[in-house]
């Protein structure tokens, strides 16, 4: 299942239009919670018999238009897992405007979806809330 993980290329190269995006939901297993927040160019197999993880569709490059004429569309490459357990992950997406006049903009940013904190307790996030 690794090696059917989504490989983005370059922005010059082709760009797959659409991958599934694994949620490790509830209280989860370790293979699971590793597989948390990959995302994956065909659907996955689930890792288990009993797995009841959520597997969601998901645009890789979506054009969407607005009532100004604008457009712009988005891709994202690589899932860069990261912190205890692999809970915390971040993505790098390139977002492309083009505007009504013919102008277009180009921006790169890395979206940091943090530490979820699935085994924090009550008194831990009540730390961290007041300690931020």
């Amino acid at each position: 299942m690794e090696s059917e993980k989504l490989a983005m290329e370059d922005s010059d190269s082709e760009v797959n239009d659409q991958g599934y995006l694994f949620t490790a939901t509830g209280v989860s297993c370790a293979k699971c919670q590793a597989l948390d927040g990959s995302i994956f160019e065909e659907e996955p197999e689930r890792p288990h018999a009993t797995c009841d993880c959520d597997i969601t569709p998901i645009d890789s490059a979506s054009t969407q238009t607005r009532d100004c004429g604008n457009q712009y569309s988005w891709t994202w490459d690589d899932t860069e897992r990261y912190g205890p357990r692999g809970n915390s992950f971040r993505i790098y997406v390139t977002l492309t405007v083009e505007c009504w006049d013919g102008t277009a903009t180009q921006i790169e940013a890395e979206v940091d979806f943090g530490n979820t904190n699935n085994d924090a307790d009550f008194g831990q996030l009540d730390a961290m809330i007041w300690n931020t």
